[in-house]
């Protein structure tokens, strides 16, 4: 934003210079609180990674439960099979 020239164009509409100087102040600190879509892009990126990341988390999880169960019924169920029914 081009501060001067809205100071000037305020000026030039009739406001004094210090209502100009306080209306450009104004905007000049709402202007810093304005979300671009840039910083939006970037933070989505941002949070599709960390996403990626526990997901990817969580399937290595998972994995090492299926891991575990099948290494629980080898060692259980296969064996309380061989005793019961003789297999």
């Amino acid at each position: 934003m081009d501060k001067l020239k809205y100071y000037k164009s305020l000026v030039a509409g009739g406001q004094t210079d210090e209502q100009a100087q306080a209306h450009v102040d104004a905007l000049d600190e709402a202007m810093d609180n304005i979300v671009t879509k840039d910083y939006l892009d970037g933070e989505l990126i941002k949070l599709a990674s960390a996403l990626d990341s526990k997901i990817f988390g969580i399937d290595a999880k998972m994995n090492t439960i299926k891991a575990l169960g099948w290494a629980m019924f080898v060692a259980i169920v296969l064996p309380a099979t061989k005793y019961l029914f003789g297999i």
